[in-house]
């Protein structure tokens, strides 16, 4: 057996690797290479298959970094271990004490991957058959150990898995999906709404520095900026390892799982539910309060959740959107003339256009009413139909 044929048997710790490219075809290649009685068409065909693999997966075809890329990937032992321990000490508790062995063997596998990662086309070459052409690789050479030292470090902010590489999601059926194309929110097209936007910031901060924090109920008038609103903030604290995570109202009845699932990710999620309505099901109803009920016992957790309603008063309807059980009630109202009309004016603003007092006030006003009254969803279609339109027409 090879000696590099060795070193990457030897993986315990990081096993899995053995199971996912670039190792996989490789660790095929040496074997070949070993058979007796292999044909050479054979042994060179599966070392193409190897270069082709490193190919597809890095336009520089670097085998150190295609490691390394397999490697932040990799859900081990000692991820999850080190992942339970920042998330104990995320929630309030203790902090898990791993196990020497456990460190030991890390540290020895990471440095034996820096060293497989410095195999070069020449060292692969010398067991080829013939002397044909043979397509080449490159390798970076990257230290491992110091990499992902980095790597745990930052799990709390960057996390790992798909909560690396994404800070939007949604759910089907309790799995927990990226979502690859979120609306693209800025700040700068949410205005109005100064002082509810500030109480959802203020409670999201406390939930992201470990203090008291309270599940949110978000209600009023439809086309406000409520679901906005938790988006725009979520989205301004993802650096900070905030998720958001989206449960349509037919996937409630999974949200326990949802919440086992994230329960073992060292970085903070908010449950985010978005138009439930009054005629949701019992089944649906009971399941949200339960995981409501048991958020309010146990505030040390890595979970937040934020239902939208589009009601306009709770007071009616208590029992169906469980505003009780909610730490924090933030109501939308519809907005006043004046507001609409700021809301309308800041936007303009914005959008590099000006346009007199006057002519804001009557073609803002009459847009509002062709489109079923005022509220920030309104301002917002009115800005952009006065852009499109240059200010004619409107």
């Amino acid at each position: 057996m090879s000696d590099l044929l060795k070193q990457i048997n030897s993986l315990t710790v990081f096993g899995g690797l053995r199971k996912t490219e670039p190792l996989k075809s490789l660790i095929r290649f040496l074997r070949c290479t070993e058979k007796i009685g292999i044909p050479s068409e054979e042994i060179i065909e599966s070392y193409s298959e190897f270069v082709g693999i490193l190919y597809d997966m890095r336009p520089d075809a670097d085998f150190s970094g295609a490691l390394w890329d397999a490697l932040e990937g990799d859900v081990n032992i000692y991820l999850k271990a080190e992942a339970s321990s920042i998330l104990a000490g995320m929630c309030g508790s203790d902090k898990i004490k791993l196990s020497r062995m456990l460190e030991n063997a890390v540290e020895k596998e990471l440095d034996l991957l820096t060293e497989i990662g410095h195999t070069s086309s020449a060292d692969l070459e010398k067991m080829l058959p013939g002397d044909g052409y043979t397509p080449q690789f490159s390798t970076s050479g990257m230290d491992m150990n110091s990499n992902y030292k980095r790597f745990i470090l930052m799990l709390a902010t960057d996390g790992f898995g798909i909560y690396r590489h994404y800070t939007s999601f949604y759910t089907k059926d309790a799995e927990i999906l990226p979502l690859l194309k979120p609306n693209d929110i800025s700040l700068d097209s949410f205005v109005g709404y100064d002082k509810q936007r500030k109480v959802i910031a203020d409670n999201l901060l406390a939930f992201l520095e470990g203090r008291a924090y309270a599940d949110m109920l978000l209600y009023g008038c439809p086309g406000s900026g409520k679901s906005t609103a938790v988006r725009t903030a979520a989205k301004a604290f993802a650096s900070r390892g905030l998720r958001l995570v989206e449960v349509p109202c037919q996937d409630i009845t999974n949200i326990q799982e949802i919440i086992n699932e994230l329960s073992s990710v060292p970085m903070r999620f908010i449950l985010f539910v978005d138009d439930i309505t009054p005629e949701a099901s019992y089944e649906i109803i009971s399941s949200l309060r339960r995981a409501l009920d048991v958020g309010s016992a146990d505030n040390a957790r890595n979970i937040l959740i934020c239902v939208v309603a589009n009601i306009s008063d709770i007071g009616d309807q208590k029992d169906v959107i469980l505003s009780d059980r909610f730490g924090i009630r933030i109501r939308f109202d519809t907005p006043t003339k004046e507001e609409y009309l700021e809301m309308c004016r800041q936007l303009i603003v914005k959008g590099g256009m000006k346009v007199s007092d006057d002519i804001l006030s009557e073609k803002a006003e009459a847009y509002a009413s062709r489109r079923g009254g005022r509220s920030a969803r309104c301002a917002r279609q009115f800005a952009d139909r006065l852009k499109r339109k240059q200010g004619y027409n409107i």
